[in-house]
């Protein structure tokens, strides 16, 4: 979260805008089926899914608190951003 809030104010100072766009990674391992044990699978099974970051004030207190509520608001932390089902 301090990083992303760290990269956020600086792409706003850098592109002199209040939001921009990532790409963020996750290791998928999210248990959000109920009924499928991945207990015995190894490895990850990456997520990548955008994510918009954007600059609410100017100090990095509240920047931090509005980058970790929309982390927190991702749903299944990414994973399936982009499957068709």
């Amino acid at each position: 979260d301090i990083l992303l809030t760290a990269l956020s104010l600086s792409l706003s100072k850098f592109l002199n805008t209040d939001e921009s766009y990532v790409l963020l990674e996750g290791h998928g391992r999210e248990h959000i089926w109920e009924d499928i044990d991945i207990s015995g699978t190894v490895g990850w099974f990456t997520s990548m899914y955008p994510h918009k970051l954007e600059r609410v004030g100017e100090d990095f207190s509240s920047n931090l608190i509005h980058i970790k509520e929309s982390l927190r608001d991702v749903p299944h932390k990414g994973l399936g951003y982009g499957a068709f089902c």
